[in-house]
């Protein structure tokens, strides 16, 4: 037996026809449960109600041979199913006037027999009307009315419908003891009329009838049928029934004796019992499978074409991603059923596989009932209650409904294939092969795998939709821009990065920067000297707004493999070059734009995602406005020589524009010493020699713009303003773009009797006119001596620090070769006596500039043409040390030379050459090493 399983058994005990009256029958009855083992378990049996001992595992009962009237009840039950609707037999089973549903009925028939020998007297009849199921009282349909063998001419009482038997007032008094009971608990105790379980009800329709004698051996019966819904009655429910009786078995009047109703024993003590019945219910089977209709969900499988046509439609899915479908699976039946699943392909792509999840995709479904893969699991029967219906994703599903998720594996190419996509999805009862039902889902489009790259965090993952889009179908301008940055020169910009993966399944994308838009296709460099790091910043897996897989910091060109739904984090480290020229406040790169509508042009950056294996592409779109660094100089800011009464003597300067903006610049001069006087002179036609002095480049016919040869012999052409071309505009604009120079010859000339040690500075000035805040100067300083001493300065890189210059015979006065930090610069004085005396008591100077510091000490050599003739090299020497001027001979210093009459220190940031007496026509050499910061 099954748990919950009833067997119901009668024992019959023969009795000696020799017995006498008040002779006695034991009978024994012993049940024992194996309990799972493979034997029987003593005890295992609970011993209940009330017999002839107390021990588990027997009932044991006696039999008492009586001269009375003895009887014997049976009871039959037919079922007969099918056989018609409620209108049918006048009944309705749901309590619903409005259906009409089909029924099945149960026709039981209670038979007495008295086997004893004295008639019995005022013998009651009483049964139950089964619960969940209704009396049929009319006759409809001919011949299921109640009938009995009663007649009234006999004083019995013909079987009757009580709405509620147990309520004596209203019925009988059914156990004849002469209370009105209003229960099945006063009527007898244990005593479940409507086999429901319970002996406390107070409410139980049944029949019941009046035998007013039955004799020895004469028999009586009765016959009525009940009927229920198998719409409403759950199949294979056991409808069980017992009949009861009552009767003065001795005909003495009363009902107290032995076997009685009122018998004080409640061993022998009535009712009398039939044997219990059970019917099982009629089965019913039958399902389908259906969209869900106007309930579209939250979660995406809902059914977006709104109606309850057969057709779970999805609008779209990534290729190669999971795609799943809502469906509903009714049972019609009246049992518990579950039904197999099956999917077939009708135009989704090839190799697109299907699964079966539950409703909320946290677990797949199996094989429950052992046949045919897949199933729903149980689904409870079309006679649930229904009373609380559950919602599931905003879904309404019914107790006798399941719902769940189809899901469509897409895959990798599945944007190959034209639309729509279809598949036959189909649920076969377990209980009924024969009952199935069918349905379609259909996914309306499929996208292509596709990236998105933005500036902010992304939370939701949608194929259409690029938040940060560079839609190039109307052009570049500032719409295609996702942020513009004001930065400084030289600044590191950290730009945060989000890449999301919008496609089906993980992928992993290449990381590029490139430049501008040129009209017809992306320009893949970027501007010159500006450089582009990413750096690994953590994985959102779930597109949260927040990491679950922390940073690593790690440099990368390609990103590691990002699930499908999830955003990568990542930080883009944008250098803006500290050289001006790279990195104007007007930008030169090609196809710049103003993104900030400042009117200057905007250096451009996008950032490129592309993944080499599904081909997903997206750009995104920064663009830089460089903060003005507006700043010129004159080089070197100082120099120093010595004339002669009525002499002169030259300087060379370079003015430039060290700033990234364009700069018009006014360039006057002026001396401080009486009568001193000077030109300054440049080059405008492009040949590197001096050809025009600046005050008379206005004079007519003044030309703009002039060619100036730059330090690294290309020609400039610059712009020359002039505010009148009569002589009178002395001071000329000439304008400079970032990184370009104008060289200076500067000729000072000495008044005719000017005493020695007359002092005059040549001051130099450049100011900006657009911004007079903007300004350069250079000084030359010159001394009147007797005997002319001219000096000169000049420069060599010295990579390495090694105290020896890179190359031989390229030593400048401006040089051009960038120096690193760390490097080391070798400087070069010469100083020559032009003049016809003696110069006594010589002392050479000079000083460490910014951002420099002596290297070794310094480094310092000299040596003297006359005293260290070995070293003197001239022009045509491949060791001469000057690259392009000519001073005719110079010695090379280096450890050995200048050790006779010469000597060098350092004090501070001063450098002092003591050299005594120069010779006219003799030269002395000192080099100092520094090194760049």
């Amino acid at each position: 037996m099954n748990g919950g399983d009833l067997m119901n058994l009668i024992v019959s005990v023969g009795i000696d026809p020799l017995a006498n009256v008040g002779d006695t029958v034991g009978v024994t009855l012993e049940a024992e449960a194996h309990n799972g083992t493979g034997s029987t378990v003593d005890g295992s049996v609970t011993d209940q109600g009330d017999d002839y001992d107390s021990d588990d595992d027997t009932n044991a009962d006696l039999i008492t041979v009586t001269n009375n009237a003895v009887i014997n009840m049976t009871k039959t039950a037919t079922h007969l199913e099918n056989v018609g609707t409620e209108s049918d037999f006048g009944v309705d089973v749901d309590n619903d006037p409005s259906t009409n549903l089909p029924v099945s009925l149960i026709r039981y028939t209670v038979q007495l027999t008295n086997t004893g020998n004295t008639d019995a007297k005022d013998v009651v009849v009483f049964d139950g009307i089964p619960d969940g199921t209704t009396l049929v009282e009319t006759n409809t349909t001919p011949g299921y009315a109640p009938t009995s063998t009663l007649q009234t001419s006999s004083n019995d009482t013909l079987i009757t419908y009580a709405a509620n038997l147990v309520d004596e007032s209203s019925s009988i008094d059914l156990d004849q003891d002469g209370v009105v009971d209003a229960s099945e608990a006063d009527i007898g105790p244990g005593l479940d009329l409507n086999n429901n379980g319970s002996s406390a009800d107070t409410t139980v329709p049944g029949v019941y009838a009046i035998d007013k004698l039955l004799g020895a051996t004469n028999t009586m019966s009765m016959t009525f049928h009940v009927a229920y819904s198998p719409d409403v009655v759950e199949g294979d429910t056991a409808i069980g029934n017992v009949a009861y009786s009552c009767g003065d078995l001795n005909g003495d009047g009363d009902f107290v004796d032995d076997g009685e109703c009122n018998d004080p024993n409640p061993l022998t003590s009535g009712p009398d019992t039939t044997n219990p019945t059970v019917t099982p219910t009629t089965s019913t089977t039958g399902g389908s499978i259906i969209d869900t209709g106007p309930e579209t969900g939250g979660s995406g499988g809902g059914d977006t074409d709104g109606s309850g046509n057969g057709i779970q439609t999805v609008d779209t899915g990534s290729s190669g991603s999971d795609v799943f479908f809502y469906n509903k699976i009714i049972n019609s039946g009246n049992k518990v059923d579950s039904f197999d699943l099956t999917t077939a392909n009708t135009s989704f792509p090839p190799l697109t596989g299907f699964q079966y999840w539950n409703a909320d995709g946290t677990g797949q479904l199996v094989d429950t009932n052992g046949y045919n893969g897949a199933d729903s699991g149980p689904v409870q029967p079309a006679t649930c209650d229904n009373s609380t219906p559950t919602v599931i994703d905003g879904i309404t599903v019914n107790c006798n409904e399941v719902l769940i998720r189809i899901v469509a594996k897409l895959p990798a190419n599945a944007a190959d294939f034209p639309v729509p996509f279809d598949a036959t999805t189909t649920a076969t009862s377990f209980n009924d092969k024969t009952k199935s039902g069918s349905k379609i889902e259909r996914l309306a489009a499929i996208t292509g795998p596709t990236v998105d790259i933005a500036n902010s965090p992304i939370t939701s993952v949608d194929p259409a939709v690029d938040l940060d889009p560079a839609d190039i179908s109307d052009g570049f301008d500032n719409t295609d821009v996702a942020t513009t940055f004001d930065e400084p020169l030289g600044s590191t910009v950290m730009v945060p990065l989000y890449i999301a993966n919008e496609g089906g399944s993980s992928d992993s994308f290449l990381l590029r920067a490139e430049g501008s838009y040129d009209g017809s296709a992306w320009l893949p460099a970027l501007p010159e000297g500006w450089t582009v790091v990413f750096k690994h910043n953590g994985i959102d897996t779930d597109h949260s707004g927040a990491v679950d897989i922390p940073a690593t910091g790690v440099v990368m060109t390609a990103t590691p493999s990002i699930p499908a739904g999830a955003v990568l984090w990542v930080t883009a480290e944008i250098t803006i070059p500290s050289d001006p020229t790279l990195a104007l406040s007007d930008s030169l790169q090609a196809s710049a734009i103003d993104a900030n509508g400042d009117s200057d042009l905007d250096y451009i950056i996008s950032m490129v995602v592309e993944s080499t294996a599904s081909g997903a592409i997206n750009r995104k779109v920064e663009a830089f406005d460089v903060e003005d660094a507006a700043s010129i100089n004159i080089s070197p800011s100082s120099l120093s020589n010595q004339v002669e009464p009525s002499g002169s003597v030259n300087y060379e300067h370079v003015l430039g524009n060290n700033g990234n903006t364009i700069e018009p610049v006014d360039l006057s001069s002026v001396n401080s010493g009486t009568g001193f006087k000077n030109t300054i002179k440049i080059d405008t036609t492009g040949d590197g020699n001096p050809d025009t002095e600046i005050g008379n480049l206005c004079d007519a016919p003044a030309t703009s713009p002039i060619l100036v040869k730059q330090g690294d012999g290309t020609v400039d052409s610059i712009e020359l303003t002039c505010d009148a071309t009569d002589g009178s505009d002395t001071v000329p604009t000439l304008t400079l773009e970032p990184g370009e120079t104008v060289p200076l010859f500067v000729t000072v000339f000495a008044p005719d009797g000017a005493g020695a040690g007359t002092n005059n500075v040549t001051t130099i000035t450049g100011v900006s006119t657009t911004n007079p805040s903007v300004t350069a100067t250079g000084l030359d300083n010159t001394e009147v001596v007797k005997g002319q001493i001219r000096l000169y300065k000049f420069t060599d890189v010295d990579t390495g620090c090694t105290g020896a210059p890179n190359t031989d015979k390229n030593f400048q006065k401006q040089h051009t070769t960038p120096v690193a930090p760390g490097d080391c610069i070798i400087w070069k004085l010469v100083a020559i006596n032009e003049g016809t005396s003696t110069a006594l008591n010589t002392v050479i100077t000079d000083k460490r500039t910014e951002y420099t510091q002596f290297s070794n000490g310094g480094e310092l050599v000299q040596c003297r043409n006359s005293t260290d003739t070995g070293a003197v090299k001239f022009a045509t020497d491949a060791d001469y040390a000057l690259l392009s001027d000519d001073l005719g001979p110079i010695c090379n210093p280096d450890t050995s030379t200048g050790l006779i009459d010469l000597s060098s220190a350092i004090t501070g940031d001063t450098i002092t050459y003591t050299v005594g007496d120069l010779e006219p026509g003799d030269r002395v050499v000192g080099h100092f090493v520094v090194k760049v910061d």
